[in-house]
This record gives C-alpha cells, structure tokens and sequence, in this order.
C-alpha cells in the first residue's frame, strides 16, 4: 500500500471494535447468486488486490469466471467490460445480452476515482438484466472535513474533492 492507504487501514483497525473486525473477518473473499459473482477486486484471485483497470485485464478476467455478470470495485471507476470491447459511459442505463459474460466495477460510493467526484453505484435488475450506474452528489466538504479533523491523511480528503 501507498503511506496514505496504509494510515487510512491503521486508523480503520484502531477505530472498530473487535465485534466489527471479526465480522470483516468472517466475510468469504467471493459471493455467488444464481449467475452472479462478487468479488472485491479480480476474479481470478479474489483475496488478493490485484487491479482490473484496462480491456487487456479485464479480457484475461472474463475467461476465469463461469457466472454470467461479475460485479468487482477496488478501483472504484465504474466501467463495463464485455468480449473484446469496454464503454466507459459513468451512467445510464445498459441491457446485458443472456450469452454474453460481463465484468463490472460498481463505481464507489465512498472514494470514485474516475473524475466524476459524486458517489456511484449500480442496481442490476436480473429479470430484465438492466444494470443502471447511478451518481449523486453529496456534501464533499463536510465529508472532506471530517477526513482531516480525524487525523488522516489530507491527500484523502482532495481525492474526494478531485474524484480521483
């Protein structure tokens, strides 16, 4: 980790109680629903950090899952991956095709590091298979605030500010 990540995990840890940590702790590293799989970074090793952030990643990524849709973060920019191709259209409303596989990073709604400071998140309607990314604003600065007036890292605080 980077000097700010690795500040914002030790305050983190020093901030939950040991009911919170062992909670976290007993979360499995995958989820799966009918077609559906959650990871939180890449799907071909999903305890590990490692970055889905281009078509060649996500290329590689796609062909290690059998579910349909794979919904993953970690690099908290919303973006689709299918076949060969991506969109990196941060909201609206997609139709996922039944035989075609698709990995999508959700956005954040805590840290978005595409640009576009509002928070984001999708909702998957899976009779319709309509995924909709949705971005809302919320109040930066006191958030921004708060970051600084708990003692982390001011570099945190502008991310949210810059979206990056």
């Amino acid at each position: 980790f980077n000097i700010n990540a690795r500040n914002a995990i030790i305050w983190t840890i020093k901030n939950l109680d040991k009911e919170n940590i062992n909670y976290l702790k007993s979360l499995p590293y995958t989820y799966k629903e009918d077609r559906l799989l959650f990871v939180h970074a890449a799907p071909s090793y999903p305890e590990s950090w490692k970055y889905v952030f281009s078509a060649i990643t996500a290329k590689e990524e796609l062909e290690v899952f059998n579910e349909q849709v794979c919904f993953i973060g970690h690099t908290h920019a919303p973006v689709i991956y299918y076949k060969n191709a991506e969109t990196f259209d941060k909201s609206g409303m997609y139709h996922f095709e039944e035989q075609m596989k698709y990995l999508v990073n959700v956005g954040s709604v805590g840290q978005p590091r595409d640009g576009d400071n509002r928070l984001c998140f999708c909702v998957y309607d899976t009779n319709e298979q309509n995924l909709e990314f949705i971005r809302l604003n919320y109040d930066i600065k006191v958030t921004s605030e708060k970051i600084i007036s708990r003692g982390l890292p001011p570099f945190l605080a502008e991310r949210l500010i810059n979206g990056y």
